[in-house]
């Protein structure tokens, strides 16, 4: 698992079945999550469980797809993502 501390955005490579946990230190209503691989779907959340490839309650981001997904709290805001294989991503605060 890896953990990004960031102000507006991050992009980065995930690694398979391993959830990659983003931070942003501005407060936002939305993350914009962006799949930029075409390998593969990527499932996000933004709240405190850990989003699974293929769970419920999971967003799904398909290839060369955005989502701008709400957060559970503008005073905590962070998004989950996890992907059955590597992708590229962007989170983007909104």
């Amino acid at each position: 698992m890896a953990t990004y501390n960031v102000a507006r955005a991050k992009h980065a490579t995930l690694v398979a079945t391993t959830v990659d946990t983003v931070n942003f230190s501005i407060p936002f209503a939305y993350v914009r999550v962006t799949n930029r691989s075409g390998l593969g779907a990527i499932w996000a959340r933004a709240d405190s469980t850990n989003p699974g490839v293929l769970a419920d309650d999971s967003y799904l981001i398909d290839n060369n797809e955005s989502k701008d997904i709400a957060v559970a709290s503008v005073d905590n805001t962070h998004v989950k993502l996890v992907c059955g294989a590597a992708a590229n991503y962007s989170a983007e605060g909104v």
